[in-house]
This record gives C-alpha cells, structure tokens and sequence, in this order.
C-alpha cells in the first residue's frame, strides 16, 4: 500500500492531522528516517534485484572497458557473474591485496577480479577538458530548481557554486569551469530528470526527479601494469550480471511506496508508533512492545520467502553410532 494509507494508519492510531501541511510533512519525515533504517539495518525479502549490462569495446579492439559506472538506484552488490554460464563467477577484491606483491589475488599481483574505485560518485564519467556545466530537462516547470555544485575548477582546488533553473527554462550553466566534481545536489525532488553535461555535450549525469543528488558505483573490471605499460583484461565476454540492493528512495509522494513492497508496511507503521510511544513520558513498554511486533512481521516475511527453496543439507555420521558398533569410519565409510 502506498504512502497515503500508512499516513491515514498514523492518523487513525495517534489523532495526527495529516491533513495539516506541517503536521503530515514531519511524519512522512519520521517514516523516512524509520523505514531508510530498516532497510539499511537489513536485507529484507524483495530488496534484491538483478540486472545485466553490457561492457563498451575499447577503440584500438576487442579489450573492454576498464572502468563500469552502475545507475544510482544500485545500493550494494551481492554478486557477479558473466552472463555466459561457462564464463563462471566473477570474485569481489579490496583495493588493500593490489599493494601487496605476492598476496591476494591468487598471487599475481597483476590480475584483478573486480573492486569498487568510487562509491556514491557524483558523476559517470571524468570530465575530460575543465568545462561548464550544463543542466538540462525536457521540458519546463512550474517551480524554480536551485542546484548546487562542489569541485575543483581553474581557479580554486574546491569551489561551490549555486545555479537556479528558473521556472519555465529548461536549461541553465555554470560560470565555473570544473575540473573535478565533488558533489551535486538540488533543493528538493521535481517532475524530471535533470541531464548534467559538459560543454561538448557530454553526458556527465542525470539526476533522478525522485532523488536529490545523482549518485554512481564505479567498478575496476581489470588493473593496469603500469610497469609494463599493458592492461590484464579479466573479460571474457562483453555483458555480466549483477545481483545488488536496490537504493532506499525516501517517500515523496502519496503514492509512492517502500523499495520492498506494501508487505512491509504494517512494519513501518509499528515502528513509527513505538517512536511515537517512545516520546511520551511512561510508554517505554507501549514503545517497546510495537517495535518488537515490527520485528516480528520482518521475521515472519523472511520465514515465509525461505519456504519451499532448494537447500543443501550436510550430512554427517551420528556420533551415537560409535559406542555400539566397533568399526573404523573414514569420510569413505567403513574402514575395518
């Protein structure tokens, strides 16, 4: 169920007036802080998901891409694989087992699985050449979009910089010329995607209506040996899967409903009233009875998704056996 009915549930329960603009915009901010610490604190059922993608050719042949930027709505990666099933699993690194000659990664200390460079990266790509940046959307809108950049430009090792895409315009510049980018942001969530580019019309980023700030995972899918001069490509096919954690998006509008789905929303309403209980003076065993029905309803989900998977049982020889029969076992069977 949507935003809307977990609202009318808080209503209904505490005598909150939703219908108030102050009133409902700091629930729906308590749920935000309430369910992004759920979400984060676990992996509960239906937070998964899978995708593939492919790996651009590089220009002198048929060596891929170094570098992999992943869309923002990527949280944390569960697993790689080459999408070709003989292409087999690809294993996650550190960056720390590349400076130890000799050590990690299976002992040559110029091959890498993969690692994550850049994480919650403002960008997708480097900007080539110190440029301005552009902001674009598709069409205008009715309110005012205050952007604000961070990053090293020509003049300054880290600048900040305020552009507002005025209602009705759809694109608007930086004076700056930036280098680097540290961080962008926008003042609140809109009705479009804003497009990010550099002056030869580079697509840098693209901001989320629903998000505040873009947001990317960069990810090494093979080292340089920089001694050499070479690069060791691990790729051996063009395309891998990925198995992540989808990003909690926070609650903005009536409609919009938790990355897991409305089975979770009994979970959240019962922790936003053992908060709510919690404030009052002499309700702590009122506060701590919802959070623990909370509890209760997750574990209840992860119960329910296990059922009927196929599991890997370990067997073992019963240790009871031993006084009654007087035989030698190996992991073969009987020995003598």
């Amino acid at each position: 169920m949507p935003l809307s009915k977990i609202l009318l549930d808080i209503a209904t329960e505490t005598g909150i007036a939703v219908t108030n603009d102050n009133e409902k915009a700091w629930v729906i901010d308590k749920i935000n802080d309430i369910a992004e610490e759920m979400y984060a604190t676990q992996d509960i059922v239906g937070c998964l998901r899978e995708m593939t993608i492919n790996i651009d050719a590089d220009d002198d042949g048929p060596v891929y891409s170094s570098l992999v930027a992943l869309p923002y709505y990527v949280d944390q990666l569960r697993g790689l694989r080459f999408s070709v099933i003989l292409g087999g699993k690809i294993p996650m690194e550190t960056m720390q087992p590349r400076y130890s000659l000799g050590h990690g990664w299976q002992n040559n200390p110029y091959s890498l699985p993969f690692r994550i460079v850049r994480d919650n990266a403002p960008l997708k790509r480097d900007i080539s050449n110190a440029s301005i940046l552009t902001f674009t959307i598709p069409e205008p809108q009715a309110a005012d979009i205050v952007l604000n950049v961070v990053g090293k430009t020509t003049n300054a090792s880290r600048a900040q910089e305020t552009v507002t895409l005025a209602a009705g315009d759809i694109t608007v510049s930086t004076v700056g010329n930036f280098e680097d980018v540290e961080s962008i942001s926008k003042n609140a969530v809109c009705g479009v995607d804003i497009a990010v580019e550099d002056v030869d019309g580079n697509v840098l980023a693209e901001i989320p209506n629903s998000e505040i700030r873009p947001l990317y995972k960069w990810l090494e899918l093979r080292d340089a040996n920089a001694s050499f001069g070479t690069a060791t490509p691990i790729l051996t096919q063009s395309a891998i899967d990925i198995l992540y954690k989808m990003r909690f998006t926070p609650f903005a509008n009536l409609q919009d409903e938790f990355p897991c789905g409305s089975k979770c929303d009994r979970a959240i309403f019962y922790r936003f009233m053992a908060y709510y209980e919690a404030m009052k003076q002499g309700n702590e065993g009122r506060a701590a009875a919802m959070l623990q029905k909370s509890d209760e309803l997750l574990r209840n989900l992860n119960t329910d998704n296990e059922v009927g998977k196929q599991l890997e049982l370990q067997f073992g020889r019963d240790g009871r056996l031993d006084a009654q029969i007087p035989y030698t076992w190996n992991s073969w069977g009987r020995v003598s």
